[in-house]
């Protein structure tokens, strides 16, 4: 079977959103494509899924390895895939309908084009919109913000990208445990143009038990490397003494893997999904949700500013 888009997604304890996840892929149309899914060391039924899916549909292709995170099972997928173009797609999220042919019609309607994205939803929960992330669909202006603000990086899930232009720069660098989306999408920038598609075909699904969420201190320590990396590139200096830096991060990182989401952490979500939804005008919803940030961590000081003066007081003004 021909294949030209390879649909790469990393599984790891995902049993309760990998059916709804999956399916969006296998619905998609007018595209030939495989869909590579690597199996990181599971130990809740999300095997048992991939394999149910695997002898229905042979496009599924599983690889069952223990756990080593990510990174490292994205960098296997990758070198699995057959496919001229890789997609991503994130195990919690959702891919909507005609996601991978307008990905795919903008990278072969422009050669020099190494990355694409589309729109994307942030997603409570319960379903609700937090938040619409959209920027210019101008080649041009996509690409230079990128390459020389830094502004722009898209949802990992959402991308689509060259397998040529990933093998060019080397692929996901390992030593970034998280934020190793940032760091690829900062190098491949340089190898050619970044497109982006103006509809919203891609909804990020956000809990508390997320990587960017239960580690969003550390995550975020990850991504300021990767700028840094980024703009020693840009300044022709060394990156060796950055990456040093990086390389002792991943080692605390897998230490502490185990530990799960603080409480304040977990508030935290809660607290954006609220101050998302408010922005939404959801006052109803958002109340609900800057109350669950209360009640994870009751010293949330922002969710109880967002639930008193911000939620009730439009609430009774209505």
């Amino acid at each position: 079977m021909k294949t030209s888009v390879s649909v790469v997604m990393s599984v790891y304890n995902g049993a309760d959103h990998l059916v709804k996840s999956v399916e969006s892929i296998l619905v998609q149309e007018g595209v030939d494509f495989e869909f590579v899914i690597v199996n990181d060391g599971s130990t809740d039924e999300s095997g048992k899924i991939l394999e149910e899916f695997a002898r229905r549909d042979n496009r599924v292709h599983v690889i069952e390895q223990e756990n080593t995170g990510l990174t490292k099972a994205l960098i296997r997928g990758c070198k699995e895939a057959r496919g001229k173009y890789i997609a991503r797609q994130d195990v919690d999220d959702v891919s909507m309908t005609g996601r991978l042919k307008a990905l795919e019609n903008i990278l072969d309607c422009n050669k020099d084009m190494v990355l694409a994205f589309s729109w994307t939803n942030c997603i409570a929960p319960d379903g609700e919109i937090v938040r619409r992330i959209n920027t210019s669909d101008d080649i041009e202006e996509t690409t230079r913000k990128l390459r020389e603000e830094m502004i722009g990086v898209p949802a990992h899930g959402s991308v689509m990208f060259r397998k040529d232009a990933y093998n060019q720069v080397g692929g996901y660098n390992k030593e970034f445990y998280y934020a190793q989306d940032c760091d690829l999408w900062l190098r491949m920038a340089w190898e050619g143009r970044i497109g982006c598609v103006k509809e919203y075909l891609y909804n990020l699904c956000l809990s508390p038990e997320s990587i960017s969420s239960s580690r969003r201190g550390i995550q975020g320590q990850f991504t300021r490397l990767a700028r840094d990396c980024y703009l020693a590139r840009k300044l022709n200096k060394p990156e060796s003494t950055i990456l040093e830096r990086v390389s002792v991060l991943r080692q605390h990182a897998i230490r502490n893997k185990a530990n799960s989401a603080t409480s304040r952490d977990i508030a935290t979500t809660y607290f954006l999904i609220a101050s998302g939804l408010e922005e939404q005008n959801n006052y109803h919803k958002a109340a609900h949700f800057y109350l669950k940030a209360i009640k994870s961590y009751p010293f949330h000081f922002r969710a109880w500013r967002g639930v008193t003066f911000n939620v009730i007081k439009r609430l009774t003004s209505l």
